[in-house]
């Protein structure tokens, strides 16, 4: 994670955070404790997969409520999930890459016009 400085807060609430490192051209993702960085591509296939879960890959039980693991099949270490929390997720997800798109075409290079 880079310095403060140089992330835009793309999307937040209360147990999400999504920025994006104007440095280091990645984004990051904060979700409770959990905390991730992607690059474009990489946000776009973790927005696929959650939104390619059905409600029967909720298998596991935790204070009454059911969660999915997603994992790298590299790591020992995942994000667990409620439904709500998928959807919340994916909401700030949206959001961040709705908002990276517009700041690539005001700040592109091609959009400023010498008028």
């Amino acid at each position: 994670m880079c310095v403060i400085n140089e992330n835009i807060i793309l999307s937040e609430s209360k147990d999400i955070q999504i920025s994006w490192c104007k440095k280091c051209q990645s984004y990051t993702l904060i979700h409770k404790s959990s905390f991730a960085t992607f690059n474009s591509e990489e946000l776009k296939h973790f927005k696929s997969t959650l939104e390619e879960l059905k409600h029967t890959d909720y298998k596991f039980s935790k204070n009454g409520n059911r969660h999915v693991l997603i994992r790298n099949a590299k790591t020992a270490i995942g994000i667990f999930i409620t439904e709500v929390e998928k959807q919340e997720l994916l909401n700030g997800i949206r959001k961040a890459l709705t908002l990276s798109e517009l700041f690539e075409i005001i700040y592109s290079p091609n959009s400023v016009s010498d008028e």
